[in-house]
């Protein structure tokens, strides 16, 4: 059951405390709560709950979301849950039921962590996203709730671990992966390396997908990180978003050397303008 109205309302003192463990065990009843039962299309209002209850309960209560529920957050917004779509590190992921192209992403709440990490995902999108790499769109930018997030959501035919995945089952990268031939994912892997230039972080921890054309990255945090400046301090670095450089590995080496260019070229046109001025 879940209760929508404040635990002990009708007692007072050390019994109210009582009786409050005994409704979050599941153990009784206060006199006079109102109760909503677990049925999908059950009003959740998970915003109060973020608020006012423990947090061991919002995580009961995120955790037996479905289809059909109604969720109520602290800014008013009321999101009727469509087709579930994954469990994530920090987050749960539902398709909107009113509109099924986007996704809402709810915290976990296994810890109050789990809001940082809300607020870590859209830090790294921003940047990612400023910096012209790939990403999935978010809906509402400018939101800063850390409750929910509304993104759109992606055809995934399959994930960049998964790609790695098959590699390392079979010897090599394959011909043909989930009907797609090697020639078709390697130039939108390449097109991916050409608009990530600026950005650094080891091949493996990339979490994007690929939707049948193009890559687009999915899952952002602290471990991104890119070259602000791509001009000076930086620029003979030889790291990518493939590696530290040197692969022994010819795609990544190839990938890795187009990021180096495309960076290079970044480099030297900034040298120059900066030379007119």
């Amino acid at each position: 059951m879940f209760m929508i109205q404040p635990l002990a309302r009708t007692y007072s003192g050390f019994g109210a405390v009582l009786c409050a463990l005994a409704c979050v065990l599941g153990l009784s009843t206060p006199a006079g709560a109102e109760t909503v039962t677990r049925l999908a299309g059950r009003p959740v209002p998970l915003g109060a709950c973020f608020h006012d209850r423990p947090l061991f309960v919002c995580q009961s209560w995120v955790k037996d979301l479905k289809e059909g529920d109604e969720v109520i957050f602290s800014d008013g917004h009321v999101i009727r849950l469509g087709e579930f779509l994954n469990d994530g590190g920090s987050a749960r992921i539902f398709a909107l039921h009113d509109n099924p192209k986007i996704a809402v992403r709810i915290p976990r709440v296994r810890d109050r962590q789990d809001f940082y990490f809300m607020e870590s995902w859209l830090t790294g999108w921003n940047q990612m996203s400023d910096m012209g790499v790939p990403v999935l769109k978010v809906i509402d930018p400018w939101n800063r709730s850390l409750e929910y997030q509304l993104v759109e959501r992606l055809k995934i035919e399959f994930t960049f671990h998964d790609l790695l995945d098959a590699r390392r089952a079979w010897g090599g990268f394959p011909e043909t992966f989930h009907g797609h031939s090697w020639a078709k994912i390697f130039s939108a892997l390449k097109t991916f390396a050409r608009r990530s230039y600026r950005m650094a972080q080891t091949g493996e921890g990339l979490q994007m997908a690929f939707d049948g054309t193009k890559w687009k990255m999915f899952d952002f945090g602290e471990f991104n990180h890119g070259f602000q400046d791509p001009g000076l301090s930086r620029a003979d670095r030889r790291e990518t978003v493939w590696g530290p450089g040197g692969s022994d590995d010819p795609v990544f080496a190839e990938l890795e050397n187009i990021a180096l260019k495309k960076r290079a070229d970044d480099c030297a046109a900034l040298l120059e303008m900066k030379a007119r001025l």
